[in-house]
């Protein structure tokens, strides 16, 4: 934060103190997830918690979500889950093939 004066940058000061700010609202962020997840908050407490830590965020300043009827949406996930499968698929039949040529190779023997 010294700067070719040995001063304070406040600019960077500023920058460093708003990291914090925002780590700190991730973090009680994360807790109540937590919280959430185990029972012990419901997600209107949850909500007000929220709105308390932070009082200028509101629906409107917040970005908008992604409307769920739109095509593009996940797009990539289920092209994702359909290589997934493809390749899964290839590699169930290349075990089967290599385990039938093994098995016609060498005989099962009993134990």
């Amino acid at each position: 934060m010294a700067g070719s004066q040995d001063g304070i940058d406040p600019a960077e000061a500023q920058r460093m103190l708003d990291a914090f700010r925002s780590a700190t609202v991730h973090a009680e962020d994360a807790e109540d997830r937590v919280l959430m997840h185990r029972g012990l908050l419901t997600s209107v407490e949850a909500g007000r918690r929220a709105e308390r830590r932070r009082p200028g965020a509101t629906r409107a300043a917040r970005p908008p979500r992604p409307d769920p009827r739109d095509r593009r949406v996940g797009r990539g996930s289920l092209a994702r889950a359909i290589a997934g499968m493809l390749g899964l698929t290839a590699a169930g039949a290349a075990a089967v093939l290599l385990a039938r040529w093994f098995g016609l190779k060498r005989p099962l023997t009993r134990w």
